[in-house]
């Protein structure tokens, strides 16, 4: 990550250099772009350390790790959206069923009713 810190500060001073001598409103927000996106990813070891999350979090959302579930993308989402995430998608991984139709959105909706729910009052 070091040397990653390094190149964006080079380019970042590069980037300077140029504004001085032929200012670009489009240069400058696609370096704020630039900056953000490496503000994102150097802010990803500490986005999923969930060490620090309380018990009641992961009881409220009915998740025990980050599993990959429904459950666990909600809680995800939360912990993006405090960190000033500014779009989030969130995705059930097996909800496209062809057949059984009843049987499968109860175990469904099951699995994102309580998540879901959560994520909102939280």
């Amino acid at each position: 990550m070091e040397n990653q810190q390094r190149v964006v500060d080079a380019v970042k001073k590069l980037n300077q250099q140029r504004q001085q001598t032929t200012p670009d409103r489009e240069l400058t927000a696609r370096i704020a772009q630039y900056e953000l996106a490496f503000k994102m990813q150097r802010s990803i070891p500490e986005l999923m350390d969930w060490s620090d999350e309380p018990a009641h979090a992961f009881d409220l959302y009915g998740v025990n790790s980050f599993d990959g579930s429904f459950a666990a993308n909600c809680l995800m989402a939360r912990r993006l959206v405090e960190r000033g995430a500014r779009f989030i998608q969130l995705y059930h991984r097996d909800w496209d069923h062809h057949g059984d139709l009843v049987h499968y959105m109860k175990i469904c909706c099951g699995l994102c009713d309580r998540p879901s729910a959560a994520l909102i009052k939280d």
